[in-house]
């Protein structure tokens, strides 16, 4: 499976929803805005395509580069950054671990939303 690339304009998060049918698609899709000088965007990416791959996500990868008003309008200070769909609707955005066995636990927290697991993840 390819990992989908968005290049035009995203002026919400009902457009991040939309693009690509992540609306439409079953389970979950994690959306990543990145860009091609960000290292931690790399290696984030890489865990991002091993999970999709298991067939446990979705993924949308949106670099700022070829869309740099997107950190304004989401309100972006710090890439990457992740935003958490469960058939189209914003679960959660923003876990800040990004080796395997974390980011897969992250993917739990984004999509139940459970603040408190957040956090010890953070701690760990």
């Amino acid at each position: 499976m390819k990992v989908l690339e968005h290049n035009g304009d995203s002026t919400n998060i009902e457009v991040l929803a939309n693009y690509g049918n992540i609306a439409s698609r079953k389970g979950i899709s994690i959306v990543e805005i990145t860009s091609k000088w960000c290292s931690s965007c790399k290696g984030l990416t890489v865990i991002l395509q091993k999970l999709r791959d298991e067939g446990l996500i979705n993924f949308l990868k949106i670099n700022i580069d070829k869309n740099p008003s997107i950190t304004q309008k989401l309100d972006i200070k710090t890439i990457p950054a992740i935003f958490f769909f469960k058939i189209g609707f914003l679960l959660n955005r923003d876990i800040e671990i990004y080796d395997y066995p974390f980011v897969k636990k992250g993917i739990m927290t984004g999509v139940t939303s459970e603040n408190l697991l957040k956090e010890i993840i953070k701690l760990v």
